[in-house]
């Protein structure tokens, strides 16, 4: 097989839903007005987050310098497999899945971030163009590698490479496991001669700019059940390829659209529950070698902020089932060897106290209990989020017990505030690390929870101190609470 550095300089942009207004001109001339732009590579696509622009440098020349525009640093390298003269296209075997195992994973191995474009056509691999060397160098064996110049290949050798090759590192790929999701939307992917471009210019126009909810009502999917807007416009090299779900393809003439004699329907497999940035190695590894292996088709779309991989209907479900039971396997092996009591579970954590509650005088006491509790409800709450994000469902035990926690956090502390006589000024909580890498997320919690247990223990042996020493009346409320806080435990709730 072949593989083509193609003669295009690319530049990944994002522009922001409310931003959108000052681009409608760049944006409509460089899809229907071929002949004024020297743009031969563009690709549009709308999520609920924002619109994602890839396109070369003469079409990124195009676009008004503006605040609502964001600009992925780095010049990207556009790849494609060739098998017996033709592009791969993922409309006849397996798409994306086909190149797992011959490009993406040993890329992944190298260290070596991608950017996934799957058209009608074929599908592109996008590299950063300081990491070519690389790239060359790990797939020379597998590929004959040939560069475009002028419309022509030219063979291409790992020792032809000015800079050099500097293999990225010889530590193993550490997975961030990210959530996936499913949107119930069905999806067309489909493509359409360019001389009838115009005649679908007015519905692609309202579809793309005009049909939009208002910003403030539109939202992120929620998990798993939700129809999202999905909908993404390529014209690369004279070919045009369009992925849309089967509601919005409805708005289109039948006679001028054309799809795959089987007429297949795809469903989404949405990465990601945070924006996953570029630096990242492995997202598209993780997804399409599984993939690979179970010979199921696929069509790969990264964004500015989230991938998405389309597979066919009847699919779906071992898909989700395949990638849900891969991530716990990941999670189990990440959490290995991972007690609470090991020196990671030491990190800054704002919001506890600094020495022993019990230790202090009662007023003093009593104040540094609710203060303390306020920031373990930011806590928790964070925790609780960030379990969400991972595969274990919203019905997983894990969640109940978080749950229950944080709701005796909150009624043990409303009990410490009836006791004070002085009220603290209101508080700014805190919470957790929100950082979306796992490691650092479990460090972070790990933190918390031995903090928290330290913590209990000191408020069970502080009030039994003020027991002592007030009033029967008194001593009893007090001596409520106390059992309240034995009720939470004076170990983790996990």
């Amino acid at each position: 097989m072949d593989l083509h550095i193609l003669d295009h300089r690319l530049r990944v942009t994002s522009i922001c839903k409310e931003g959108l207004v000052h681009f409608t001109h760049s944006l409509i001339k460089l899809m229907f007005l071929r002949n004024r732009t020297r743009c031969k590579f563009f690709s549009l696509t709308e999520t609920p987050d924002n619109y994602t622009v890839v396109l070369d440098e003469e079409g990124f020349q195009e676009l008004p310098s503006s605040e609502h525009l964001q600009v992925e640093g780095a010049t990207w390298l556009p790849l494609n497999v060739v098998s017996n003269g033709n592009a791969s296209s993922s409309s006849q075997a397996v798409g994306v899945t086909k190149i797992a195992k011959s490009v993406i994973a040993p890329l992944a191995e190298q260290h070596v971030s991608v950017f996934m474009l799957s058209t009608y056509q074929t599908d592109f691999i996008l590299v950063r163009e300081k990491d070519l060397p690389v790239v060359i160098h790990t797939l020379e064996e597998e590929f004959n590698i040939y560069r475009e110049e002028g419309g022509e290949p030219v063979p291409v050798h790992s020792k032809d490479m000015q800079n050099g090759f500097h293999k990225n590192g010889k530590e193993a790929l550490k997975l961030t496991v990210h959530p996936v999701l499913s949107p119930q939307n069905q999806f067309c992917v489909m493509s359409l001669d360019p001389d009838t471009l115009p005649a679908i210019a007015t519905t692609l126009i309202d579809v793309l700019f005009y049909s939009n909810s208002s910003v403030k009502d539109e939202a992120p999917p929620t998990q798993g059940l939700d129809c999202i807007k999905f909908f993404s416009f390529s014209l690369i090299d004279g070919y045009i390829s369009i992925v849309m779900d089967t509601e919005t393809q409805r708005r289109f003439p039948t006679n001028l659209l054309f799809t795959s004699s089987s007429g297949e329907l795809w469903r989404m497999v949405r990465i990601g529950g945070q924006p996953l940035g570029f630096d990242e190695c492995g997202i598209v590894a993780q997804i399409s070698q599984p993939l690979a292996e179970a010979d199921i088709s696929a069509y790969y779309i990264s964004t500015f902020s989230f991938d998405h991989a389309l597979v066919p209907e009847e699919d779906i479900s071992s898909v989700i089932s395949m990638l849900q039971q891969q991530r716990l396997e990941v999670i189990s092996k990440q959490g290995e060897g991972f007690p609470q009591t090991t020196s990671l579970c030491t990190e800054p954590v704002e919001g506890f106290p600094e020495g022993n509650v019990s230790d202090m005088k009662p007023k003093e006491m009593l104040s540094s209990i609710y203060i303390t509790l306020r920031h373990l409800d930011g806590h928790f709450q964070t925790l609780r989020q960030q379990q969400l994000g991972l595969v274990s469902p919203p019905s997983d035990p894990l969640h109940k017990k978080l749950m229950d926690t944080h709701n005796r956090i909150q009624d043990l502390a409303g009990n410490i505030k009836c006791l004070l006589e002085e009220v603290p000024p209101e508080i700014s909580i805190t919470s957790s690390s929100s950082r979306r890498d796992i490691f650092w997320q479990k460090v972070v919690g790990c933190t918390v929870l031995r903090k928290y247990s330290e913590f209990l223990k000191q408020v069970v042996s502080g009030l039994s101190h003020v027991i002592s020493k007030r009033s029967a009346a008194r001593g009893k409320g007090i001596k409520r609470i106390q059992k309240k806080v034995l009720r939470l435990g004076v170990s983790s709730p996990l």
